[in-house]
């Protein structure tokens, strides 16, 4: 079964080929990207990715590089929405890349993606701002490559598993926790929680 739905996609993503005399796919047969997306918004999502394809940029990363692009819901799996770029060759791809990189209506439309996180952001820098008391050192980072399940890193830390333990407790009971869930309980979602505890460090100065 996996098979098939595997071949299924993939005929469903080269479809704009189906037509031509060369309809059929072989290996080697052109490089592809393949961009997942968590959406909570799939009414602006598709508006912002219009836009952009209205835009003189997309016409000519389109006429230069040849890029075919799709868009994709997606059932199972960590992720809402694919978006598939098709490129012939590598040649072309870097082409597309550097057009797609240097102008400001791509831009905007990664801003568009992205509003999302930025509500997240702000709701937990007022989260930061009202508990930063409560523990050592705290932050989020932002995963960029290397991980397609999780977007963000959140840490908090203090000197003892006691201390760190009473702090999330309070800050877990505190009406501002209670506020960040209200503001972000549809943007985001847990995915693992974890426990670090420091062995030795190594610093530069010694």
């Amino acid at each position: 079964m996996k098979n098939k739905i595997i071949y299924l996609f993939l005929t469903a993503l080269l479809s704009f080929n189906l037509f031509s005399n060369e309809n059929t796919l072989r290996p080697g047969s052109g490089v592809y990207e393949f961009h997942f997306f968590n959406v909570t918004n799939p009414a602006g999502f598709v508006a912002a990715i219009e836009t952009f394809d209205s835009s003189s940029c997309a016409e000519k990363w389109r006429n230069e590089s040849g890029a075919n692009v799709g868009l994709y819901s997606r059932m199972g799996g960590g992720h809402s929405h694919i978006i598939l770029v098709a490129y012939d060759d590598y040649e072309k791809m870097q082409i597309g890349q550097t057009i797609f990189a240097s102008c400001s209506a791509s831009s905007e439309m990664n801003v568009a993606f992205d509003r999302s996180q930025a509500a997240y952001l702000e709701a937990y820098k007022q989260l930061t701002e009202s508990t930063a008391d409560s523990f050592g050192s705290y932050g989020i980072n932002r995963v960029v490559y290397g991980n397609k399940y999780v977007s963000h890193m959140l840490y908090n830390g203090s000197n003892s598993i006691q201390e760190l333990n009473d702090a999330l407790d309070e800050v877990y009971a505190s009406n501002e926790f209670k506020s960040f869930n209200r503001k972000v309980g549809n943007i985001r979602k847990l995915v693992n929680s974890t426990l670090a505890q420091l062995v030795k460090a190594y610093p530069a100065k010694r």
